[in-house]
Parts: C-alpha cells; sequence; structure tokens
C-alpha cells in the first residue's frame, strides 16, 4: 500500500503523541517512502543520451530525423545504440580515472558503478 507524504506525517504525529522513538521511525519512514519511490524508478539516473532521446520524441521533428537517418543508409536504432555505447564507456572510464587518483584500481567496481546507476543498456 503506497501512502502520501501527508498520511506519513499524520503518522509521525501520532507516533509522536504515543512517545515512540520519534527519530527511529522517522528514519523507518523514510527509508519506507524511499523503498517506494526506487520501486517507481524514481532514482535510476537517466543518461544524457537518454535524455536527448526523451527530448527528441516529444517533438514533431522526430520523424524526419528518422527518415533523415534511412535515407543516409543509418538506422536510427543502430545510431542510438552506438551513441549510448560511447557515453557508457565515458562513464565508465570516468569513474576509473577517479579512483586511479584516490589511489583504487578496481575496474570491475567501474562497470557495477554503471550497471547499479544507470542500469544495463
Amino acid at each position: 500500500m503506497k501512502l502520501g507524504l501527508s498520511q506519513h506525517s499524520k503518522t509521525l504525529t501520532k507516533l509522536k503523541s504515543n512517545g515512540i522513538n520519534m527519530k527511529e521511525q522517522q528514519k523507518k519512514l523514510i527509508t519506507e517512502i524511499m523503498n517506494e519511490d526506487a520501486k517507481d524508478g524514481l532514482y535510476k539516473k537517466q543518461t544524457a543520451v537518454e535524455w536527448l532521446i526523451e527530448q527528441l520524441q516529444k517533438t514533431r521533428d522526430w520523424q524526419r530525423v528518422i527518415n533523415e537517418a534511412n535515407q543516409s543508409g543509418s538506422s536510427v536504432r543502430d545510431v542510438i545504440k552506438q551513441a549510448k555505447e560511447m557515453e557508457k564507456e565515458q562513464i565508465v572510464e570516468a569513474y576509473r580515472l577517479g579512483h586511479i587518483f584516490h589511489d583504487s584500481n578496481d575496474s570491475n567496481s567501474a562497470q557495477e558503478y554503471y550497471d547499479t546507476e544507470y542500469g544495463k543498456q
């Protein structure tokens, strides 16, 4: 059951008046809210390429982009896939380089970081 924010506030007020450890209850409710939001995909990061595609799809020019790509012999799907792969490599490499400068060189963790933050593509 998904509770609205006002319902959570009412619950906190009730708990406070009952003398229940407020800090623990707040922590529990915040965790519950965040878990619900995560299930809804709220915290999944969106890459710049994904954002651009989403914005283009909202425009009237999207069909023109598809037509022009087809005329040039390219598939829009292939171009998007290539752009996402390039961006993924850049994110993983930036993460890896960040670890090198912090005396750590775990390239597996760079891939894990990408998969966790952006999802497997």
